[in-house]
């Protein structure tokens, strides 16, 4: 999982915050994208397009997406899950962040921000854990962020 935040709060993050997984490093696309989703709402139309985002987040990756989830649950943050286990969001005071699994999965997207988020004071309690069921949809296990 990389996981890469960029905000005027940044310095304040422990690096073993960012470091959500053995395999993290810092890479191009995703630190784009969280310096992109920071400044989203100051470009033109921006603003607009954020506030749309938040008023209607069942519309922008169905109502049972991460990022409908955190846009539902966390005032003022807005949020796009994308292709191959990317998920990019911006939140209050410039914060942008963007999130990608190295394999492509979504599964993991939602306790990687949910574990991300908190020690900022942003509970996502819907997205803690994420269930995994078999073929006959039977519940069988959970999918969370390990901690030491």
């Amino acid at each position: 999982m990389y996981v890469i935040g960029l905000s005027p709060l940044i310095e304040l993050f422990p690096v073993s915050l960012i470091r959500i997984s053995t395999a993290v490093s810092l890479i191009v696309r995703p630190a784009r994208m969280a310096h992109a989703f920071a400044r989203f709402e100051q470009l033109p139309e921006g603003a607009r397009i954020a506030t749309a985002m938040r008023t209607h987040p069942d519309l922008v990756g169905g109502p049972d997406g991460v990022d409908c989830k955190l846009m539902r649950d966390a005032p003022g943050w807005f949020a796009k899950g994308g292709a191959e286990g990317l998920l990019c969001a911006g939140g209050p005071n410039g914060f942008g962040l963007a999130l990608k699994t190295e394999d492509g999965a979504t599964r993991p997207l939602g306790p990687a921000l949910a574990a991300f988020l908190r020690p900022l004071g942003i509970g996502l309690p819907d997205l803690v854990t994420a269930p995994i069921t078999n073929s006959r949809g039977e519940h069988v296990g959970e999918l969370a962020v390990a901690t030491s």
